[in-house]
């Protein structure tokens, strides 16, 4: 049986791995420490490892908690996803050309496309589907300038430096007047300051965390989870169990050391009381 000081002692060493977990995910790390999601995040870790056969390891954590991006996004930085590789598109699109007359298919997402084909792209070969829809209307100049624009943009997003210390410092945290506010987004331009006014204001919120009621904050996306990764709410549901199991012994523990300082307290004041 696991004692309640390994209890604490792989709760202390999960504490210490989450954050460098999460940096590795684009997690937003500096925005839990001694929230319920920061304990909810280690107990999930705890229930996903017992779960497994090989040693833990961060990067396997980290792709293991990527998986919850659909479902709470608010845990992650929001930067765009890798840029798709454009060899494996051309691969891939080569897969579908008739070995006759060497045409591909039509583009599902040009007009009067198919739906049934849509969706069987969409399903089958995501980061193709996103290329197609991108070029519906055709390859022109002016489709082409929008994508470079478009992955510009993304590229900026991505190259924005955000940890512990801008978010300690951030204006929009701090209480900074509206001035100030205006001189910080002239001098670092809109993406940034977009991106530090949303790690400010946007709290992480776990879908899967008791409300008052006893029930998951958001039920339906709860919901959807079990539709679309039964596996990792089976696991979430088994971590829930662990985060309780965690509380209660917090709670037992506060509950001792209030009963002894109480105890010390009475006794201080006796002592006391005694003296002349």
């Amino acid at each position: 049986m696991t004692t309640e000081k390994e209890i604490r002692a792989r709760r202390l060493a999960l504490l210490g791995h989450l954050p460098e977990v999460l940096k590795m995910c684009d997690g937003r790390f500096y925005a839990l420490p001694g929230t319920p999601e920061e304990i909810a995040l280690c107990a999930l870790l705890a229930a996903w490892q017992s779960e497994r056969d090989a040693s833990f390891t961060r990067e396997d954590a980290a792709d293991f908690l990527r998986q919850l991006k659909p479902y709470c996004g608010s845990l992650f930085q929001n930067r765009p996803a890798p840029e798709p590789d454009s060899e494996k598109l051309k691969q891939l699109l080569e897969q579908f050309r008739d070995p006759i007359t060497g045409e591909l298919p039509k583009n599902p997402w040009a007009k009067d496309g198919n739906l049934t084909e849509r969706m069987l792209v969409e399903r089958e070969f995501p980061e193709l589907a996103s290329y197609l829809r991108s070029i519906a209307s055709g390859t022109t100049f002016s489709v082409v300038k929008k994508q470079r624009d478009e992955k510009a943009q993304r590229d900026r997003l991505r190259a924005i430096t955000y940890g512990a210390d801008e978010h300690r410092k951030n204006p929009y945290r701090t209480g900074a007047s509206l001035t100030a506010l205006s001189e910080f987004r002239a001098r670092v331009g809109d993406d940034v300051a977009n991106f530090w006014q949303r790690e400010a204001r946007e709290p992480i919120v776990l879908p899967w965390l008791p409300g008052e009621d006893g029930k998951p904050r958001n039920l339906t996306m709860m919901m959807r989870m079990q539709r679309e990764n039964p596996t990792l709410r089976a696991t979430i549901d088994k971590s829930l169990a662990t985060a309780r199991e965690w509380a209660q012994i917090d709670i037992e523990e506060n509950e001792r050391t209030a009963a002894e300082a109480f105890s010390r307290a009475t006794t201080a004041r006796t002592i006391l009381g005694g003296v002349k």
